[in-house]
């Protein structure tokens, strides 16, 4: 993370204000087994802290302006530190800085099941059997878009949930023009959004929403969809691989790449997967189930080494192994939770594809660990990992450029060695 030798000081704060911590880092380049030592400035104190690192205890404590608190890890990961102090109103506030060490070296905690492959080549066998059949609902685009952009609600077969999504492209884009983008969404349950901005950028664009349900309706058809059918989804059936909710949606993911190659519009070789947290997990399993998949971009993925937490680091989102007592409290769930891992897809990402990455070093929803164990196990050279270090499970503006002007990079350098493919007028 840092170049060997040199020591960072990262600088984390809250919301301003006089009587407000800071938190330093301190780290000799992030070599495997050094001490990562936190340092906390600002007024005296104390203040409670609490100390979470893969490989080693929870601690927590208190401590004053000017201590230390270090941790040398046994093993390849980060530790995240959280400081709490009352603002000038007397309200709790919270700083915290995270670090890594040896992250080069993670790996998922558990390789693939033996039949990972032949398990979802099944499951794709399921989606071939169903004609790709869709209907398409011409929908209005906002007035600045107007002329320039053309819009449609989609859904697509699959035999059970369908496909649901907005198609949005070029007004009047010519047959093998476009590069093709699916994007997936995040957890939670919503309408899918129109792509008008990355249509306006000349991409044929699909937004897919996660569970295969109505798009642009009222805001209480979704609330009562998460609080009744979908409230459980997260971890519905785990512990069964042939019935785990997400093995619907990443056959969703599959037939949503399908759909897209169908449309005369692509031009039949650029074909970018994308999305963040959920989003990104359906990114990387898309990527590593299709191999026409040339990008791939995942910020701050979910569902990547769900075995990690039997291997003492922080475990990523939905949680689906869980312990009580030391004991996993399902062990059918540990069996079954490799067939989703995001992480095991990322090993079967095309190695020609190029693959973006992000994590944020204070996120305990999807750990730097997890995403680092996903990035690690692709086998392309053509990859980029963007470490966020004042960011939790958030996605920033900035972190969102990041992931559209590697995208942008990636048609660039496409069409530079298709020459044919060139954007048209």
């Amino acid at each position: 993370m840092n170049r060997p030798g040199v020591t960072v000081l990262l600088l984390l704060a809250g919301m301003l204000g006089a009587a407000e911590p800071a938190v330093v880092v301190e780290q000799d380049g992030g070599r495997t087994g050094s001490e990562i030592c936190f340092r906390i400035s600002g007024p005296p104190g104390p203040y409670p802290y609490r100390l979470l690192a893969d490989g080693s205890p929870r601690r927590s404590g208190e401590a004053k302006a000017g201590d230390s608190i270090a941790v040398s890890p046994e093993q390849p990961g980060f530790a995240l530190l959280s400081v709490d102090y009352l603002d000038e109103a007397g309200k709790k506030r919270t700083v915290r800085a995270g670090a890594g060490t040896g992250w080069e070296l993670i790996r998922p905690a558990r390789p693939a099941p033996a039949d990972f492959d032949a398990f979802w080549a099944e499951v794709r066998a399921e989606l071939a059997a169903v004609p790709l059949r869709s209907t398409a609902k011409s929908v209005p685009v906002p007035e600045r878009f107007a002329g320039k952009v053309a819009a449609w609600d989609i859904r697509v077969e699959t035999g059970s949930v369908p496909v649901s999504g907005y198609l949005a492209m070029p007004a009047g884009a010519a047959p093998k023009s476009l590069p093709a983008l699916v994007n997936f969404h995040g957890a939670g349950v919503r309408s899918a959004a129109m792509p008008l901005a990355e249509a306006a950028r000349g991409i044929l664009a699909f937004d897919v929403n996660a569970h295969g349900i109505d798009n642009g309706r009222e805001a209480a058809y979704y609330r009562e969809l998460d609080r009744g059918e979908l409230a459980d989804y997260r971890r519905r059936d785990a512990g069964d691989r042939s019935r785990c909710y997400y093995r619907g949606m990443f056959q969703r993911a599959c037939r949503a790449l399908e759909y897209l190659k169908s449309r005369p519009e692509w031009d039949g070789r650029i074909l970018i997967v994308s999305g963040g947290s959920q989003g990104g997990a359906q990114a990387l399993a898309a990527a590593g189930l299709d191999p026409q998949v040339t990008c791939c971009v995942a910020l701050v993925p979910a569902l990547c080494d769900h075995h990690g937490l039997l291997a003492g680091r922080q475990p990523s989102w939905p949680y689906l192994i869980r312990r009580r007592n030391g004991v996993p409290v399902d062990p059918a769930v540990v069996e079954s939770a490799g067939y989703f891992d995001c992480a095991h897809f990322a090993a079967r990402v095309n190695p020609e594809a190029a693959c973006f990455l992000s994590l944020g070093l204070l996120d305990t929803k999807c750990p730097p660990s997890s995403v680092c164990a996903a990035f690690n196990a692709l086998k392309t050279k053509h990859k980029k990992l963007h470490m966020a270090e004042r960011q939790g499970h958030t996605l920033t503006r900035d972190v969102f450029g990041l992931g559209d002007a590697f995208i942008d990079e990636h048609i660039k350098a496409m069409r530079a060695t298709h020459p044919s493919q060139q954007e048209k007028p």
